[in-house]
């Protein structure tokens, strides 16, 4: 078999290298050995080929013979001899799987792929590894090939490499611990892979569904917008809040309205505050008042948390109810006429000055917002002259829609008492209205996409792409109580302003009996007052102290597509995931021993360094084993480890789930050198053990805090 590879790149180094080159990237290339899950056998076959390429270069008539085959002259500009042909590396059967992890090594990922992939199905794979090896090259190629589109910032071809390795990996369960490494890693590219989904121009329905799938999945994940489940994604509360404020601009009315109103049920105050903004949107755009309805409901319930008179005014005019606007205008609230004083102090008239404010503020913060908004589709124009709007709010009772709960959360309304919901009035004090609510029915409106039509189940969409993961750590999403929801209202932002005081009964005659009715010359005005109101809502958020929106908007999340993407994590930092998780499996007992196993290597061997068993060792069994290698070190004695580990069992403690037990089966050969002269002293020995470690969760990560040798397997 022949592979593209020459003597000089099998050990990393230019043709035109002298004798002390090659013989130091000899060595230097001895000791850069591949992930430990490779058989011995594989590590030798690959060494062997080093070795061939060594003694062929460091020969000179071996090298001008090689370097006559393969290479011309030298290139004069480039410094260097160019290749008559591309150099190939004949191999037998039993040296590919050498080859491969030498590919691994150069960075040959497409390469190992080509020559790896036809051995997965051969029923009879070549000697010279295990077939498992073979198997884990595969593996490794796809998961570096996912990092390196990754730094392309190619974030799904990126996703697709992982997933494939997944698909690998679940054939044969022999590398638990790699697996939970690429599934670490594809969860932090999960909101890359939404953001490239969604915000791409030119993307298909296809891709922009598996966007919405993925997008759901980590909501879900996460417990709800404001949950405190763990999607390991590696973004806080407030990051993710920052995620998907700037997701909102690639998201449509339909979208936007079937992810916050059922997270608004949760329930999540934010989520509430945004679906008021999307119903806004989706009645003016569709030209639906039920839906600006539905939007008046969400802000009765939000008052008792925050002050959103601005939001109410705005529902109050699309609905038609002049009376109640200009009275919130005449109140003074500084959110409301913030935008109209320069209108007001000209002396014109309070709601033509309102409807030219909500007009520009449309235009300016409502519609970039929106995926398929435009100031020609979001028209208040379009909306009053509609025959089918004006019939209905024609047919509205002034205080009707005040007593609607329909939509309340019990969360949210628990929070408020009677006293304190305004525009909530008893049948003493209007005994000429009804309780319940008298609004017509929607006309000729088709009915809202469910979430589930807008956002479909990973499950349900096509390709592996985006095939849903399950967390390979175990989690509680149960994220019941944990929103901050009642009591102060201080969390998640909100600054527990009081809510507005009720319209007093008490109005001016003028206005407090006039039925109003809406007339074509009116809706002008009406328009005018709509900007002016959304407007003002959203100026409200960005202006106002502790609000949902307003820090996301000071400090933007950095996650871009046409920027460097946040570092890959390394191995040593994948690991540390894994390890700080508190549910213990035997992923984790497999690692912490593995990494014990690791840290007595470098602690015992030629540079003492003791340093690393501090992540790994309870205090206690730290101090113990510091000594020893203190010991040793006086002595000048060191010793070279070779292991291989079988976790045979594993068990956490009924009483205390910050302890655990891991049973494993330990095969050890030690050689003793001594330090002077670098000579071995005395023979190799060879254990093979059953171990008992007794695991603790110190400082936030599972370490070893007692090794009991058990018996040796005959």
């Amino acid at each position: 078999m022949f592979i593209p590879l020459d003597f000089y790149r099998i050990l990393g180094i230019p043709p035109q290298s002298g004798g002390e080159t090659i013989e130091q990237a000899y060595q230097d290339r001895l000791l850069q050995l591949p992930r430990r899950e490779f058989s011995d056998a594989a590590v030798a076959t690959r060494n062997q080929l080093l070795a061939i390429a060594y003694e062929t270069l460091r020969d000179q008539e071996k090298r001008q013979a090689y370097d006559q085959e393969w290479w011309g002259a030298m290139d004069e500009a480039l410094g260097e001899a160019l290749p008559l042909t591309t150099p190939e590396l004949e191999c037998s059967p039993e040296q590919k799987i050498g080859a491969l992890l030498i590919l691994l090594d150069l960075g040959e990922y497409e390469l190992v792929l080509k020559y790896g992939e036809p051995v997965l199905h051969d029923p009879n794979p070549p000697a010279g590894g295990m077939p498992q090896d073979y198997l884990l090259s595969v593996i490794l190629a796809h998961w570096e090939l996912s990092r390196e589109r990754w730094q392309q910032q190619q974030y799904e071809f990126a996703a697709t490499a992982s997933l494939k390795a997944i698909a690998r990996l679940q054939q044969d369960n022999d590398f638990p611990a790699l697996e939970a490494e690429i599934r670490q890693e594809l969860y932090r590219l999960r909101p890359y892979r939404i953001l490239e989904l969604l915000a791409k121009e030119g993307q298909g329905e296809e891709q922009r569904q598996q966007g919405l799938a993925l997008l759901q999945a980590m909501v879900q994940d996460r417990g709800g917008i404001e949950g405190k489940g763990e999607d390991y994604s590696g973004l806080g509360n407030d990051d993710f809040l920052k995620f998907i404020h700037q997701l909102r601009c690639h998201l449509t009315v339909a979208e936007q309205n079937a992810l916050f109103l059922p997270e608004s049920q949760r329930p999540s105050l934010v989520a509430s505050y945004l679906a008021v903004h999307s119903l806004m949107a989706e009645g003016v755009k569709e030209q639906e008042p039920m839906a600006i309805v539905e939007a008046k409901s969400l802000v009765t319930q939000l008052e008792n948390c925050q002050d959103l008179a601005l939001e109410k005014a705005i529902c109050e005019l699309l609905l038609g109810q002049t009376e109640i606007v200009l009275a919130a205008i005449d109140q003074g609230d500084p959110k409301i006429v913030a935008g109209l004083e320069s209108k007001l102090a000209a002396g014109e008239d309070p709601l033509t000055a309102f409807y030219t404010f909500t007009e520009q503020w449309l235009e300016e913060e409502i519609v970039p917002y929106f995926r398929d908004l435009s100031p020609e589709t979001l028209s208040p124009n379009a909306y009053f002259n509609n025959p089918s709007v004006q019939q209905y709010l024609e047919q509205l009772e002034p205080d009707s829609l005040t007593t609607d709960n329909s939509f309340a959360s019990p969360a949210l309304l628990s929070t408020a008492t009677e006293s304190e919901t305004p525009m909530v009035h008893s049948s003493a004090a209007l005994p000429d209205r009804p309780l319940t609510p008298t609004v017509p029915p929607r006309r000729g409106r088709s009915p809202r996409r469910s979430r589930d039509d807008v956002f479909p189940s990973a499950d349900n969409v096509s390709g592996l792409a985006v095939t849903t993961l399950s967390p390979a750590i175990a989690y509680d999403t149960d994220s019941s109580g944990t929103n901050g929801i009642g009591g102060d209202g201080a969390s998640n932002g909100f600054s527990g302003t009081p809510p507005l005081e009720p319209i007093s009964d008490h109005k001016p005659p003028r206005r407090r009996k006039k039925r109003v009715t809406i007339k074509p010359v009116r809706f002008g005005i009406f328009l005018l007052c709509l900007a002016g109101i959304v407007g003002g809502a959203t100026a409200l958020i960005i202006n106002r102290t502790g609000d949902p929106l307003g820090s996301l908007l000071e400090d933007p999340l950095d996650v871009s597509l046409d920027q460097p993407s946040e570092l890959i994590p390394d191995e040593a930092t994948s690991r540390n995931l894994i390890l700080s998780q508190p549910n213990f499996n035997q992923q984790v007992g497999q690692m912490v021993v593995q990494n014990w196993l690791d840290s007595k290597k470098l602690a015992f061997g030629q540079n003492y360094d003791v340093g690393a068993l501090q992540n790994v060792l309870a205090p206690n069994l730290l101090a113990q084993q510091r000594g020893r290698a203190q010991r040793d070190q006086s002595q000048k004695i060191y010793h070279q480890y070779e292991h291989k580990l079988q976790i045979l069992d594993y068990q956490v403690s009924p009483q205390d789930p910050n302890r655990a037990t891991v049973t494993a089966r330990v095969e050890e050969i030690s050689q003793p050198f001594t330090l002077a002269n670098q000579k071995q002293k005395g023979a190799a020995t060879k254990d093979d053990l059953t171990v008992r470690y007794q695991l603790v969760r110190h400082q936030g990560v599972w370490k070893i805090a007692q090794i009991q040798v058990v018996n040796s397997p005959r």
